[in-house]
C-alpha cells in the first residue's frame, strides 16, 4: 500500500499507529493511493446448490486505487500542556480496481472492491506513550452467483518510551 496525504502539513497519519510523531491539534485529510493484495484460499462448503458442494480453491490478485479520509481528534488532558494528551484516529479507504481471480485454476477478471478502515487511540505523556489500534481489510469475491467475503481484522496494543 502507498498513500498520499493531501494535508500533510497539519495531519499526521502515523500519530496513533507508529508513535514516532505527535499530533498536537485536530486535523483531517483526504487520502489517495494504490494497493496490491494477493490471497490464496481453500473453502470447504456444503450447501444445497450443486456448484457449492465440495471444496473451492481460489487465488486472487487485486490491483486497486484507493481514496478516503483520515481524521485525528486531540484531547488535551492538562490545560496548556502539549505533553499530556489523547489522540484518536479514524481512517476509511474504499479501494476499487481490477482483480485477477483463479477459481479451480480457471482465470477470470473481475471488478475489485476491497474496503479498508482503521481506528486508533494514543496517549502521550512527555516521552511515554501507549496506544491501541484496530485494522480492517476486506475483499468481496464473486463466482457462479456466489459472493465470498474475506475480512482480515488486526488488533494491537503498544506501550513504550521515545528516545
Amino acid at each position: 500500500n502507498a498513500h498520499y496525504v493531501f494535508n500533510y502539513k497539519q495531519y499526521n497519519q502515523s500519530a496513533c499507529y507508529s508513535f514516532s510523531r505527535i499530533q498536537l491539534k485536530r486535523a483531517g485529510s483526504a487520502l489517495i493511493g494504490i494497493d496490491y493484495s494477493w490471497q490464496d484460499m481453500q473453502i470447504d462448503l456444503v450447501a444445497t446448490q450443486d456448484n457449492l458442494i465440495g471444496k473451492n480453491n481460489f487465488a486472487t490478485h487485486s490491483f486497486c486505487i484507493s481514496g478516503g479520509y483520515g481524521y485525528n481528534a486531540v484531547i488535551p488532558l492538562k490545560r496548556k500542556s502539549t505533553l499530556n494528551h489523547l489522540c484518536f484516529n479514524i481512517t476509511v479507504l474504499p479501494r476499487v480496481g481490477l482483480r485477477r481471480a483463479f477459481f479451480d485454476h480457471q482465470p477470470q477478471y473481475q471488478f475489485a472492491f476491497n474496503p479498508a478502515a482503521k481506528i486508533g487511540m494514543a496517549y502521550n505523556y512527555k516521552r511515554f506513550f501507549c496506544g491501541i489500534q484496530a485494522n480492517h481489510n476486506g475483499q468481496l469475491n464473486f463466482h457462479n452467483r456466489t459472493m465470498y467475503s474475506s475480512i482480515i481484522l488486526n488488533f494491537k496494543a503498544n506501550i513504550g518510551v521515545r528516545f
